[in-house]
């Protein structure tokens, strides 16, 4: 159970840190969050990780991170459709876009 409240603090925490626009720190939580869901395995904290992170990559704007973004939110969509995750599912798709 401690590794997955961690696992739900290090992607607060990388909501916050890219809220905050620092940059690098958010990267790391959301990294390590995801290694965490991943291990756990936590499927549904493993689709709204890759939604949140790619959205503070959408963010950032820097070279190569529209194409990670992008990556994040495909395999966030396949896990919520794998899991009837319809509210993220429609959040995922207002970030891709037409």
């Amino acid at each position: 159970m401690a590794d997955f409240a961690f696992g739900l603090h290090e992607r607060f925490a990388g909501m916050a840190a890219a809220a905050a626009r620092k940059w690098e720190a958010g990267e790391a939580h959301f990294e390590n969050a995801l290694d965490l869901a991943e291990t756990l395995p936590h499927r549904v904290d493993q689709a709204r990780l890759r939604y949140w992170y790619a959205r503070s990559l959408l963010d950032r704007g820097q070279q190569g991170d529209c194409d990670r973004a992008h990556e994040l939110l495909a395999k966030a969509r396949e896990l919520s459709e794998s899991m009837g995750m319809n509210g993220l599912i429609q959040r995922i798709d207002e970030q891709l876009g037409p």
